[in-house]
């Protein structure tokens, strides 16, 4: 079954909600994401909230993506209500009680009334057992935010999109053609599968510290991270070949102080060209520094290097992002050069980042 606005043939009585406003404020939180800010397709700017007999669940999709925040059995009452309408609201009230009957909401505050629309028009999610794969929620974030900056967000790339879960080979990749990401991480069960960029941009914000487990149809993969469920529709197209862009060996090392490499970065920051941000990293019988493409901004680094000379000039942005998530004291550039220095294939951090040289 795809996410699709569809008419739904049982007519269920509205909503009336009785919780406190911080529980279901966090819960619209995290189903907000899959929302559509402005769409041509007015329910898909709303929340479906559900109820049963003990508990509710909210909704948000945007046709390609969906969360859904809390579980529920069988669904007794449901109401579609303005997502940013209410999420303001409970932001007002969300040390207090609240009530949602009839697209008002009422706490000790006082009374606010939110659009609603029908729910007959709302999209269908469809229900997956998530029973394929199963990894530790908080590795796969991790892993998750390592690779998210590598993903491509050019639409025509669209096979590039999302990163490769490769469950056999116990890692998660990313590339954009221009660079490659890579982290390990131990998962069970299953088969290697996609994850889109904006599912992994909502999983990765998610404070869950529990296990994950992963599921699929013929359409869709559906992540249960606790009680929030993130279902995504599958993206088409095969995913390269990364390991031949891995390279196998390399001539030289050198090994940066880390502290010292985030200062140097930061020292010439201004000074960067705005479209290309590269930066030139050279060494001189050891001495190693970082200069500005533009060559208005150079800062000394500590650094140690087996070669004598090293000429590479490498993006500025591609190095910050892959120094995100390094909390040691060292990180290393592994590298391969000509009898002149310049640098023609280029890996940081032990094999999980690949960054192409740029143009001198």
């Amino acid at each position: 079954m795809n996410m699709e606005t569809t008419l739904e043939i049982k007519t269920l009585p509205a909503v009336a909600l009785h919780t406190d406003a911080a529980g279901l404020l966090a819960r619209v939180e995290t189903a907000i994401s899959a929302v559509t800010r402005r769409s041509r397709i007015p329910i898909l700017e709303y929340l479906l909230i559900e109820q049963d007999a003990t508990g509710y669940r909210v909704t948000g999709t945007d046709l390609e993506f969906a969360i859904q925040a809390g579980t529920i059995g069988e669904v007794t009452a449901r109401t579609c209500y303005a997502a940013r309408e209410l999420r303001d609201a409970l932001k007002v009230a969300k040390k207090h009680a609240v009530s949602l009957v009839d697209g008002k909401m009422t706490t000790p505050l006082g009374e606010t009334t939110i659009n609603t629309m029908s729910t007959e028009s709302y999209p269908t999610i469809p229900s997956i057992e998530a029973n394929a794969t199963v990894v530790s929620f908080p590795e796969f974030r991790d892993a998750l935010k390592y690779v998210a900056p590598c993903v491509s967000d050019e639409e025509a790339r669209f096979t590039l999109n999302g990163a490769l879960v490769d469950v056999p080979n116990g890692c998660i990749v990313a590339t954009d053609g221009h660079r490659l990401g890579r982290r390990r991480v131990a998962m069970e069960g299953g088969t290697a599968f996609k994850i889109h960029r904006k599912t992994a941009a909502a999983l990765v914000k998610s404070k869950y510290n529990g296990v994950c487990y992963i599921g699929h149809n013929d359409d869709h993969t559906a992540y249960l991270v606790g009680d929030v469920v993130y279902l995504e529709r599958k993206l088409k197209g095969n995913f390269p070949e990364y390991e031949r862009v891995i390279p196998k060996a390399f001539d030289y090392r050198m090994t940066f102080d880390l502290a010292s490499l985030r200062a140097a970065m930061a020292a010439i920051k201004p000074a960067l060209d705005v479209r290309s941000k590269a930066m030139r990293i050279n060494s001189v019988f050891g001495a190693v520094t970082l200069t500005a493409s533009t060559g208005n901004s150079t800062a000394h680094v500590k650094a140690t290097v087996d070669a004598d000379i090293v000429n590479l000039v490498i993006s500025w942005q591609y190095v910050m992002d892959a120094l995100v998530t390094e909390t040691g004291e060292t990180v290393e550039l592994r590298f391969s050069a000509d009898n002149k220095g310049d640098v023609k294939q280029a890996t940081l951090w032990g094999g999980d980042t690949v960054i192409m040289p740029m143009r001198a």
